[in-house]
């Protein structure tokens, strides 16, 4: 694919293809009219446990040029040798007819060089993902449209950018952005927040839970390092007791050159 090169997807003419991926765990499947309703909450699966299409560039076109049809299914195929690790044969078929069904649209594709040096990383932080999933309550992706549409998103002096291929949300000069994230009845949460590890100039910012002051934050000079850095802070019990939901709030502090730290990431979880 052209943004994401570890990943291809395949067409017959202009009719993406996509593989059926079995029907268990569909909870949600038809939705309600719950505030996330339209989000699918089956369990999630591990990438490293997917297919993969291992080879070179010239081997992978060879075998999908040799594609084999099934009787009485058009557009329907089978591809001997594409797919490794799938536990059972593979069947293509147009992706606009595929419902009610986990299904592969993007496919994992490299070199057999490239997956045997990733391999190893790419389990450790594949397993990292799904405990942090595992622990997550509710979670907002600063910076992206829908993800702060659904978390009700109020904001004032407050930008959004990109950084690092990662978006962003900060404010400026009392400014503030919040979102609201479901508790799920828990009392026993922390707010984890996703932080660029080298900011600089003034990046002082209130942390308001509903219009209660968690914590005054500011990451300028505290860790010095050239990456993301995650930060979890205990909420409160009195804070949760009896809410379905709580307003997380980042407020700047007062100055026109005084901004939040960017926060890339807001997820609320159990310990």
């Amino acid at each position: 694919m052209p943004n994401v090169s570890d990943y291809l997807a395949i067409f017959r003419g202009p009719i993406l293809l996509g593989a059926k991926a079995g029907d268990h765990d569909l909870h949600g499947l038809i939705c309600d009219d719950g505030r996330w309703a339209h989000i699918a909450s089956g369990s999630l699966l591990p990438i490293t446990q997917a297919p993969h299409i291992v080879g070179e560039r010239n081997e992978i076109i060879e075998k999908l040029e040799n594609m084999q049809t099934i009787d009485g299914k058009p557009l329907h195929f089978t591809c001997p040798g594409l797919f490794q690790f799938a536990e059972e044969e593979i069947v293509l078929e147009p992706f606009y007819g595929i419902h009610d069904n986990r299904y592969i649209i993007y496919w994992p594709s490299m070199t057999q060089e490239r997956y045997s040096a990733v391999k190893e990383e790419r389990e450790l932080a594949e397993k990292e993902r799904m405990r942090l999933d595992l622990r997550t309550v509710d979670q907002v992706k600063p910076g992206e449209q829908q993800p702060e549409t659904d978390h009700l998103m109020q904001a004032e002096r407050s930008r959004t950018n990109y950084f690092r291929d990662e978006s962003f949300r900060d404010a400026v000069d009392s400014g503030y952005f919040s979102y609201y994230l479901l508790t799920g009845g828990e009392t026993n949460l922390l707010l984890r927040v996703r932080y660029w590890g080298n900011e600089e100039g003034k990046r002082a910012c209130d942390i308001f839970i509903d219009n209660t002051l968690l914590l005054t934050e500011n990451i300028v000079g505290k860790w010095n390092k050239n990456e993301f850095v995650e930060v979890e802070y205990p909420i409160p019990a009195s804070m949760l007791k009896g809410k379905k939901n709580i307003r997380v709030r980042f407020q700047a502090d007062k100055g026109r050159d005084n901004r939040t730290g960017a926060v890339y990431h807001v997820r609320l979880m159990k310990p």
